[in-house]
């Protein structure tokens, strides 16, 4: 017992002693890893940006920068390049620049207006893309091919008036894209394929009038839709939307719509595919502004003035004529057949007479 007790005392002060030098230690190297960081981060932190080691941010802001820094250490993933002079983005610039590591890049309102082709090559770890408030004008097949990883692309506030075809055919990741307050007027097949992850899409306040066949065939994902701030007149839901299968939600507020007995088919289709929508009339004058919902109170037949107009006025105004010749046709044999009687309608008209049954008083000159 007293040995056992006395190996244990022997033990005890040693194993403390130990553990505490291992701590000791420990933190030593912690320190010196922080000073060190610290010392790197000063010296690699770009002129004139602010670097954050913590979030890891890199912020640049009112820099005059006309490129992307360079050199920046790989624990910094997230790049905020703000109020710039960043004209363009030159081809493979991410690359040479050694920023294949970054996670989210902003380059917003820096006055950005054109990107080469395979800027974006080999930048696969990027997940969010802001080009917010810039002056791009065109978009590229293929513009941002090598974003393997991308999630969200904010291309608001830009002056968009031409997206070629394949310009987002790399973006099988993409879930949220944004082109609000461009230029678009009108959208091209393919200007979204390979688009199906998408789940929003968002084009508020552009100048869109029309939509090409099957523009949004590849969105099968896409749950939100905002068309809002538009100068559309006419949709052919049926048709435009059939691809859109999961689509639960639509804006049309703002846009230049006729709510007359040629939308209201449309209207007719979100509601039998429980699409939420909110749209408002533009026209006629006394249902300005008012929810398109009214059109489920339009009655329509094909006496209908407006809906020879809203559902097509050449197909329409033919089965008018059509159906006005079938009448005058029936009037004109009525009256030919009643002037010049056939002979069988002869035998009738006999035989009635002589029956003494005519409606008109004709009696037998025998009786």
């Amino acid at each position: 017992m007293t040995s056992l007790s006395f190996s244990k005392i022997l033990k005890f002060p040693c194993t403390r002693r130990n553990s505490e030098q291992h701590s000791l230690w420990t933190l030593v190297i912690i320190l010196m890893l922080v000073l060190l960081r610290e010392a790197d981060s000063e010296v690699l932190c770009p002129e004139g940006c602010l670097c954050y080691r913590w979030t890891p941010t890199i912020l640049c802001a009112y820099t005059h920068l006309h490129q992307l820094p360079k050199g920046i250490q790989f624990w910094y993933t997230h790049l905020d390049v703000t109020h710039d002079n960043i004209s363009v983005l030159y081809e493979n610039e991410l690359k040479l620049a050694g920023l294949l590591h970054l996670r989210t890049l902003k380059i917003v309102s820096s006055h950005l207006t054109a990107l080469q082709d395979r800027v974006f090559s080999g930048v696969t770890n990027l997940t969010l893309l802001n080009l917010t408030n810039n002056a791009l004008h065109t978009l590229n097949s293929g513009a941002f091919c090598g974003l393997e990883s991308l999630r969200k692309l904010d291309l608001s506030k830009n002056r968009i008036n031409s997206i070629h075809q394949d310009a987002f055919c790399a973006l099988s990741t993409l879930q949220v894209l944004s082109l609000d307050e461009n230029k678009l007027s009108t959208l091209e097949f393919g200007t979204f394929q390979g688009l199906t992850n998408l789940t929003v899409l968002s084009l508020r306040n552009n100048i869109i009038e029309a939509f090409s066949d099957r523009v949004f065939e590849d969105l099968h994902n896409v749950v939100f839709l905002d068309l809002t701030g538009n100068h559309i007149k006419l949709l052919d839901a049926e048709y435009l939307f059939q691809g859109m299968k999961n689509l639960l939600i639509l804006y049309l507020i703002d846009n230049n719509l006729t709510c007359d007995c040629g939308l209201k088919d449309t209207w007719l289709w979100f509601a039998s595919h429980n699409v939420g929508n909110i749209a408002t009339c533009a026209s006629p004058t006394e249902l300005s502004g008012q929810s398109w919902v009214v059109l489920n109170h339009t009655v329509c037949s094909v006496s209908d003035p407006v809906l020879a107009v809203g559902i097509g006025s050449v197909s329409v105004y033919v089965l008018l004529a059509v159906l006005v010749l079938e009448i005058m046709l029936a009037v004109i044999m009525y009256i030919y057949h009643k002037k010049y009687p056939t002979e069988s309608q002869s035998e009738s008209i006999a035989l009635h007479v002589m029956s003494g049954s005519s409606s008109e008083g004709i009696h037998n000159p025998e009786s």
